[in-house]
């Protein structure tokens, strides 16, 4: 169990650089959110571009 929750880390830590990435490719009118499922979370991990939703970093899957 412990092995799968180090795993989850290093692939969310790789993928929140591809986000930077995307967002750079992409431009200012698409936002980029990467969520952390893992452990219950369910929130936003990493974000680029969030001008559009003014979402951030530990903001929910869903806003109620």
């Amino acid at each position: 169990m412990v092995e799968v929750i180090m795993e989850d880390k290093i692939l969310l830590k790789n993928f929140k650089n591809i986000v930077e990435f995307l967002g750079e490719v992409y431009g200012s009118t698409c936002e980029i959110a990467l969520y952390d499922l893992t452990e219950g979370k369910n929130e936003v991990c990493a974000i680029c571009n969030n001008n559009l939703s003014g979402r951030k970093v530990g903001d929910p899957l869903t806003k109620t």
